[in-house]
């Protein structure tokens, strides 16, 4: 399914905009469809022209019976450049489309080996923000990818660029069963990933589970932030791992530092949130070198909660270092920060000798009449 306003019928590769609103591709819905054997599944590209972009395409609705399933799909880049088409491997591309709704969609790549940048779900603005108040939304897709390659970049939901009036929520996700398998790969997994400044940002009831990499020196991301977002950022209730699988093996011996919930973006005037998330099946197959750090937060923002996060029975069999909670940002004067509840669940253990395992590190110094909280860990 291919829409692109940015060209003509007959020129793919020659930029002709809209120089209207009449010119844009709105209000479309791609329901019901099954597709399969294809390089791309679903690309809506809109006008560069903030005034022009798409509005309100809606691919898969609001109900499992109207979502798309795509299968066999990805492996290589578009064969030929047409306009404001990203040079990676993708199955669902958004590109200048705004209010736009991506849910209950299931994605099953084919066994690729593919060195491009292979990607699931992704939003960019390339050519030109956009205008207005709007939300865009990334909601129960069932996403699993497999790529063979001994290099590369692989990310799931990618949302790379936004605009400070745009709320993005990316919620009840599962991310399933996808896999690095090529030998001793640098390949890196990012499972949930925003670089857009925005103004909020809600990450939350997404599950991440049953993840394999052979990877010696690439890393693993289940979820990061690292836009400017003004407002609110929420990284809740998500299960990184869960009794159904855990979240992620490692089946050869690993060097990487691997970050499970990282947070870098966030404007001074932004109320972070990342609370209620449970980290359970961080596995590794062969004894490893490399460094966990489950919540990682260096944004410094107006406030930052993160309580009530379960690690769950974790055996870690590495050499190199564990920290479960790192916050090292100044907290304002008139800023807050709690860290509340959090709990080891059943256990722990590093079964690599080395290293260093840190509960908890806050070291910035804040300034006189922040209010910081923590407790009942």
């Amino acid at each position: 399914v291919y829409s692109n306003t940015r060209h003509s019928a007959t020129a793919v590769t020659t930029p002709e905009d809209p120089t209207s609103t009449a010119g844009a591709n709105s209000g479309n819905k791609v329901y019901g469809n099954t597709i399969s054997n294809v390089n791309m599944g679903i690309t809506f590209i809109g006008s560069s022209a903030a005034a022009f972009q798409d509005s309100g395409n809606d691919i898969g609705g609001a109900a499992s019976s109207t979502g798309n399933t795509i299968t066999n799909w990805g492996g290589a880049a578009a064969l030929s450049n047409f306009v404001s088409n990203t040079g990676t491997s993708y199955c669902i591309f958004m590109n200048h489309q705004t209010a736009y709704n991506v849910s209950f969609n299931t994605l099953t790549s084919a066994a690729v080996s593919t060195t491009t940048i292979f990607r699931g779900i992704v939003q960019d603005y390339t050519g030109g923000a956009p205008t207005g108040t709007f939300t865009n939304t990334i909601s129960n897709n069932t996403v699993t990818m497999t790529n063979a390659s001994t290099s590369g970049t692989f990310t799931v939901i990618n949302t790379v660029s936004g605009v400070n009036t745009m709320t993005l929520n990316i919620t009840n996700n599962l991310i399933l069963n996808c896999a690095i398998s090529g030998a001793s790969s640098s390949g890196t997994m990012g499972c949930i990933i925003n670089t857009g400044s925005i103004n909020t940002l809600n990450i939350n009831n997404n599950i991440i589970r049953g993840n394999t990499t052979t990877a010696t020196t690439g890393g693993f991301t289940g979820i990061s932030n690292s836009g400017t977002v003004t407002t609110t950022v929420n990284i809740n209730n998500n299960q990184i791992g869960n009794a159904s699988g855990g979240a992620i093996t490692f089946s050869a011996a690993n060097s990487s530092t691997n970050t499970f919930i990282n947070n870098s973006g966030g404007a001074s005037t932004c109320a972070l949130s990342i609370s209620s998330n449970n980290f359970q099946g961080i596995v590794y197959s062969v004894a490893s070198s490399g460094n966990n750090t489950y919540i990682s937060n260096s944004a410094t923002t107006l406030s930052q909660n993160i309580s009530s996060n379960t690690f769950t029975n974790l055996n870690v069999n590495i050499t190199g270092s564990v920290t479960f909670i790192s916050n090292n940002v100044a907290v304002s004067a008139t800023g807050t920060q709690t860290v509340s509840s959090n709990s080891i669940v059943t256990a722990f253990n590093k079964g690599g000798s080395g290293g260093t395992v840190t509960l908890l590190t806050t070291n910035s110094t804040s300034a006189s009449g922040a209010t910081i909280n923590h407790d009942n860990n």
